[in-house]
């Protein structure tokens, strides 16, 4: 019995959804491809690129309802408790900025799907170099 009751409860996923930069309340359809999916409770760790060991953690809390994507460089918090400079938090439902002027800008919002299985995600990132202005230079890391 609480073998099911555990598998039960991991049966559970929430999405981190990208929509357009002028849905500003994420009320249209979600960008295609660009969402990642975070089991709940779990501390997923992944690398920017294939030198480090990781360079960020994520984990959806169930108590407060708020994913937490931790800024662990150079490496990574296994354990999902560093909250330092760069630690993201995104509370379940609501329609956040996330703006790189001149050139990024789109809106985020976290979705929960209780009939959904899912993993940490795995691979690497794409990242790609944007270019910002004379002399500067960002590497945007796209959500597939």
């Amino acid at each position: 019995l609480a073998a099911s009751i555990i598998a039960a409860c991991n049966a559970a996923c929430v999405f981190l959804e990208s929509f357009a930069c002028e849905d500003t309340s994420c009320n249209g359809t979600a960008k295609s491809g660009s969402s990642m999916s975070y089991p709940l409770d779990v501390c997923c760790t992944l690398s920017a690129d294939s030198t480090q060991q990781g360079s960020w953690s994520a984990r959806y809390f169930s108590s407060n309802e708020t994913l937490v994507m931790f800024s662990n460089y150079p490496s990574d918090d296994p354990h999902c408790s560093l909250f330092q400079d760069g630690t993201w938090q995104v509370p379940l439902g609501k329609c956040l900025s996330f703006v790189v002027p001149p050139t990024v800008c789109s809106h985020m919002k976290l979705r929960k799907d209780t009939s959904a299985e899912c993993s940490c995600p795995s691979g690497e990132p794409r990242s790609r170099p944007v270019k910002l202005s004379e002399g500067f230079e960002l590497n945007r890391v796209e959500l597939v």
